[in-house]
């Protein structure tokens, strides 16, 4: 399962970019992502919004999508960032985090190419025909 696969990417570069900041002694900051939050907050909107299993598929792929587009690019910043500072390690942990997203994001694409549009136009079609 793609989305499997993806969870499991996810805890993967959680991890690994935990185990950099313990082992660089990096004091961390928290504080909340808006723009995260929004991504959120639009994905719960279409999934309530939507009640076809086949539709909400295809809805919520697009928005794990829109979330793994914005982590490339942030993990593809802060590692340019890194590297213009001269700190190496940090840039390549960050590059090869960006290196994973785009991974990701080849898999969720060829799995909206080859199944889940498909399948979320099934219904779409139906209910033009009908009309």
């Amino acid at each position: 399962n793609v989305l499997q696969q993806y969870l499991d990417f996810v805890r993967d570069n959680i991890q690994k970019i935990k185990t950099f900041i313990a082992e660089e002694k990096i004091g961390s900051l928290s504080c909340t992502n808006t723009i995260m939050q929004a991504f959120i907050l639009e994905t719960r909107e279409k999934m309530s919004n939507c009640n076809n299993t086949e539709i909400r598929d295809a809805c919520l792929l697009s928005s794990i999508q829109g979330i793994n587009h914005y982590k490339i690019n942030m993990y593809g910043t802060v590692a340019a960032f890194a590297k213009d500072l001269g700190n190496e390690k940090s840039a390549v942990v960050f590059h090869q985090a960006k290196l994973n997203e785009e991974q990701i994001d080849k898999m969720l694409s060829k799995q909206a190419e080859q199944a889940i549009n498909m399948n979320a136009a099934n219904p779409i079609l139906l209910s033009n025909k009908n009309r």
